[in-house]
């Protein structure tokens, strides 16, 4: 797997670099977004929690694929500005639970009409 930067832009203000990747992987499925995240954090000299890979495309047939990469500055930042979804897919985050209903009856069941007669 070679990883190719293809447009850096440093976010001072939010304090992160943003990358778009160019990763090849030759006879090879698409990277897993810890393998990406591991090298681009090599790359770019950070820790590896504080690299989020945001988006990977693979490009049909190529044996490539496009992505979307964020680097922070500190944990603070990260978590500040992430969407949730996202630090759940990296394991930043506990996923939201929705609150169970208060009878244990399937809703399926609760609400069906009754049989006429």
């Amino acid at each position: 797997m070679e990883v190719e930067v293809a447009k850096r832009f440093e976010n001072v203000l939010l304090g992160r670099v943003e990358l778009e990747l160019h990763v090849t992987h030759e006879a090879k499925g698409t990277p897993r977004r810890e393998e990406v995240q591991r090298k681009v954090a090599e790359m770019e000299s950070a820790k590896p929690e504080l690299v989020i890979v945001r988006r990977m495309e693979p490009e049909f047939g190529k044996g490539a694929t496009r992505g979307s990469v964020r680097v922070y500055k500190d944990a603070a930042n990260l978590k500040r500005l992430e969407a949730h979804h996202i630090l759940v897919r990296h394991k930043l985050a506990e996923k939201k639970v929705k609150a169970a209903a208060e009878s244990s009856v399937p809703a399926s069941q609760a609400a069906a009409p009754a049989p006429k007669k």
